[in-house]
């Protein structure tokens, strides 16, 4: 249990630091620049977070995990310290826009990392018992910060709110400093499932290089021991990782214009008023990360096994797609337009509870230096890539297609999420160990 409590404590830790931060980024923003600058804000932002991202690549390939993990949260710490000294100069909007950056960053950061602990403190079968209760300490932190942020900006200056931020960030340091004092699960392959070296087997790979899918599920095998043990399947898991990328690609495409209507409608609705629009974020993540965490606590690790790992994927994008139908209807009236693209965005909630989870299962099958760099390629680059050409396209587009109108995009391409989702599904189910015997270390948890 040990592990999974420290994993509890980073996942709390991080997600009440960038929950802060995301509070106040998100109401300084539309009420000091306004939500007319937000593609172009989206824009400088993924590309910063795969600049970002792609220095970090490296900083993993050189050091340990931990340590890198551990550097991050210090840095993290110091940039909200300096943002906090910087705001006694009169620079509200060079602050304003480089909180927002970096707090983009933190959370592109967070996802890579969050997802590389689970896959690397845990073996295949422990992370489907333990992810919920990890999330949880996220959920949580959303919850509890997410409220007192929106309170506590009613009464004192939202800057100075950085303070907490950093002083989160360096608590969230000790956790991951106890990690380091455990050793990562290796996994290993149960003696019945080892591959065969037969003759007949080495022809038949040979003579049916285009099967690969069909060869590794005859061979066996766990995920970390792919390439050391099947030279064969470099093949599939070039298609498997392109398989989710691209599903990745199409998900922040929708999640973008999403999250932008959203806004635009927020802060019309809310007059770009800053402290209430600093309380209607700070409530809304609250309920958010409340609602997600009853949802985690009972339901997710029993919706996982039910629906198996495609079924959880596709609950998010079916739910997003009937509550965007309805916000059309109610573009000429503000506070119905209001709750509309709320109950929209609440729809986190299924992505949070179930599609995230699923998508950190998909990452297990891959070997761990090869998952490393396909959790930063996803999260570091494919997204910010996407939502930089999400947000280019935006401001090529202008007046021609206000917000109230992104709903008609929606209806196209979550389709095309859904048919990637079913495609990644199918991959998955071939190069998963999940039908291996591999026995549970309680040491593990």
């Amino acid at each position: 249990m040990a592990k999974t409590w420290l994993m509890f404590g980073y996942s709390f830790g991080s997600a009440g630091a960038y929950v802060t931060a995301r509070t106040l980024s998100d109401s300084e923003f539309l009420s000091q620049i306004g939500a007319q600058e937000l593609p172009e804000v989206y824009l400088a932002s993924a590309g910063a977070v795969a600049f970002t991202s792609a220095i970090y690549a490296r900083i993993t390939r050189q050091f340990a995990l931990l340590p890198s993990v551990l550097g991050t949260q210090l840095l993290l710490a110091m940039t909200s310290i300096l943002l906090a000294l910087g705001s006694q100069f009169d620079l509200i909007g060079i602050e304003v826009a480089s909180l927002f950056l970096i707090t983009q960053i933190r959370g592109s950061l967070g996802t890579i990392q969050l997802g590389m602990l689970i896959n690397d403190q845990f073996s295949f079968p422990v992370r489907r018992q333990v992810i919920g209760r990890v999330l949880l300490g996220a959920t949580s932190a959303g919850f509890l910060f997410g409220v007192a942020t929106g309170v506590l900006t009613t009464w004192v200056s939202p800057f100075h709110l950085l303070w907490l931020i950093a002083a989160i960030d360096l608590a969230t340091a000790l956790p991951v400093f106890l990690l380091g004092s455990k050793s990562a699960i290796q996994p290993t392959i149960p003696a019945d499932h080892l591959p065969t070296n037969s003759v007949n087997d080495q022809a038949n790979d040979a003579a049916e290089p285009e099967n690969a899918d069909a060869g590794l599920k005859r061979q066996g095998g766990t995920a970390d021991s792919l390439p050391h043990r099947f030279p064969r399947v470099h093949r599939p898991l070039r298609h498997y990782t392109w398989a989710i990328l691209f599903m990745v690609g199409t998900a922040v495409v929708v999640n973008t214009l999403v999250e932008l209507q959203w806004k635009t409608i927020v802060s019309d609705a809310l007059h770009a008023n800053e402290h209430a629009l600093a309380l209607y974020f700070g409530i809304f993540y609250a309920v958010l990360y409340l609602a997600t965490g009853t949802f985690q606590y009972g339901v997710t690790a029993v919706l996982i096994k039910r629906l198996g790992v495609v079924g959880s994927l596709l609950l998010f994008p079916v739910m997003l797609l009937i509550a965007i139908a309805l916000i059309p209807l109610a573009a000429a009236h503000r506070g119905t337009s209001l709750l509309l693209a709320t109950w929209a965005k609440g729809n986190d909630v299924f992505k949070r509870s179930a599609t995230d989870p699923a998508v950190h299962l998909l990452f297990a099958v891959f070997p761990p230096e090869q998952r490393h760099r396909a959790l930063t390629l996803s999260a570091g680059i494919v997204k910010p890539l996407c939502e930089a050409l999400t947000a280019a396209l935006l401001i090529l587009t202008g007046d021609l297609l206000p917000a109230s109108r992104y709903s008609l995009i929606l209806f196209l391409l979550i389709p095309l999420w859904v048919v990637a989702i079913w495609r990644v599904g199918g991959l998955y189910r071939a190069l998963s160990p999940e039908g291996l015997s591999e026995p549970l270390d309680p040491t593990e948890t």
